[in-house]
């Protein structure tokens, strides 16, 4: 078991500071229990609630933490009556001991961190423990918190994102989300009109014009960069769920569907003929396949105690990838929208559709592979 001592903010007014949405008790406590801690006990309630528990995380104000360095400290096990200080570190603790109330107790008169760390130096046995500085960060001031939610912000940027997505389309949806973000505004909202703005943008291909293609493909990207704001707003605010994860799954692939659609639509009504529904067909029976199939193998059963989604091959197998592996995930990113934009502009939309239609099949066969073998 592992509990939480949040100590009380130095400063009231700081401490009722929004910061992307909650305060910052409210995001310690969100973040905190997102990692597994059972419960966050203030400081004034110690003396009630301490009688039976052995091991906390003492946390003291204006720090936060990333998800994944929260999980790791909750993973880690402590030697009875022992204390880990963490290198560099001067705003929280690990400590396992039956009589942290009482050493709370005496500590009431100075409850600064390295008062409290003196007072178990000399009671406890100590343990130092390297933690890397990306993973925390601390405040001092409300005009620090900016950079804080910079801090924040950075971190909701995946590692398996592609170039364009990184460089370009996060600054943009992290920009909309920082002013979204103290708004009434869900993430299924956010969702619902990334998708409109999507099926919106595939309606442009239907009339088989280039300039209206245009349009289209520019609606498409900015459905893309919109659909980043959902899950930063969710992981922001501690909103995540399962149903939000699956209509952001599944609208993403209706999206792509409609467009395959809508251009093979266009390209019948200019050349006419059998071909343009044949690559239709393809093209969408591929997408819908691999869609299920990945929402089958990863994502049905899946909680939501981290993104709904990070890579087609997550629930196939648990090793290393292998180089066909990593190109199968970097097929399922979405840079491929840049793409449809050139193609758009070149007059030439319809070659997505011949790409979508060997493609989207063919990607659907390798997931098989790679589930098979």
């Amino acid at each position: 078991m592992k509990t939480v001592l949040l100590f009380p903010p130095e400063s009231a007014h700081l401490d009722s500071s929004k910061i992307l949405g909650l305060s910052y008790v409210e995001r310690v406590r969100f973040s905190l229990s997102k990692a597994g801690f059972e419960t966050v006990i203030p400081f004034v309630n110690a003396k009630e609630t301490l009688t039976s528990q052995e091991e906390f995380l003492v946390f003291f104000s204006r720090v936060l933490l990333t998800d994944e360095s929260a999980k790791k400290l909750k993973t880690i096990s402590l030697e009875p009556e022992s204390v880990l200080f963490f290198d560099g570190v001067e705003s929280f603790f690990l400590v396992r001991s039956k009589r942290l109330q009482t050493f709370l107790q005496e500590s009431k008169v100075a409850i600064s961190f390295f008062q409290l760390r003196s007072l178990l130096q000399n009671r406890l046995k100590v343990m130092y423990q390297p933690f890397p500085r990306k993973d925390w960060i601390r405040f001092s001031q409300e005009s620090d918190l900016p950079f804080v939610e910079g801090w924040l912000l950075r971190h909701l940027i995946k590692e398996n994102e592609g170039f364009m997505s990184r460089h370009l389309e996060r600054k943009i949806s992290l920009a909309i989300t920082r002013r979204l973000v103290n708004t009434r505004i869900t993430p299924n909202v956010m969702t619902l009109v990334s998708a409109a703005c999507g099926l919106l943008g595939a309606s442009f291909f239907l009339p088989a014009s280039s300039g209206w293609a245009v349009a289209g493909s520019l609606l498409f990207w900015l459905h893309s960069v919109l659909d980043g704001c959902d899950g930063e707003l969710a992981r922001l605010k501690f909103l995540e769920s399962k149903l939000g994860g699956w209509l952001d799954f599944w609208s993403d692939n209706a999206v792509h569907c409609a467009v395959f659609a809508a251009i093979a639509y266009g390209l019948n009504r200019r050349e006419g003929g059998d071909a343009p529904f044949i690559l239709g067909v393809m093209a969408v029976s591929g997408t819908l396949l691999s869609a299920g199939f990945v929402y089958w193998i990863n994502l049905r059963k899946k909680n939501v105690d981290g993104p709904f989604f990070t890579s087609v091959l997550e629930g196939i197998k648990n090793r290393d990838k292998n180089p066909l592996e990593k190109v199968t995930d970097f097929l399922a990113r979405r840079d491929f929208i840049y793409l449809v934009i050139l193609l758009s502009l070149l007059g030439k939309v319809e070659w997505f559709l011949w790409l979508g239609a060997v493609g989207a099949p063919f990607y659907f066969f390798i997931l098989l592979v790679l589930a098979i073998v």
